[in-house]
């Protein structure tokens, strides 16, 4: 019996719209995306959360920057948040170089999205290209 009544207030709930995959895919999408994480990333946490694929491709879709490479804005996002390559003090930063690379690709990014964020030298610039503008 408590099986039957949980199964009507959830269905109830997903007809209100209070339970609703989508809504939730896009926006953990765009939070994690804003917080710098790589597309594979999301992926990875949406699919940790029982989403369907299907939603979240849509999710992903939804969130790339129209015009721009989301993928490198996220990219320039997460050195920036932990303080790598050109974020980091000059003086360390060729000695870092190798190990900051390997931290952005742990993060999920391609190594070609890798090297181009650390290796540039104003990150302003960069994300300027990036977006599009």
């Amino acid at each position: 019996q408590a099986e039957f009544l949980v199964e009507r207030v959830l269905t109830q709930l997903v007809r209100d719209g209070v339970l609703d995959d989508e809504r939730l895919a896009l926006a953990r999408a765009e939070q994690l995306r804003l917080r710098g994480s790589s597309r594979s990333a999301i992926r990875g946490k949406l699919q940790e959360k029982g989403i369907r694929r299907k939603i979240i491709d849509r999710a992903l879709a939804d969130v790339d920057e129209p015009g721009g490479d989301a993928e490198l804005l996220s990219a320039i996002q997460y050195v920036r948040r932990r303080r790598l390559g050109p974020a980091r003090d000059t003086a360390q930063r060729a000695a870092r170089r190798d190990k900051d690379l390997a931290a952005v690709a742990r993060a999920g990014f391609s190594f070609g999205v890798a090297r181009r964020v650390i290796d540039c030298e104003d990150l302003d610039a960069l994300q300027l290209v990036a977006a599009g503008d």
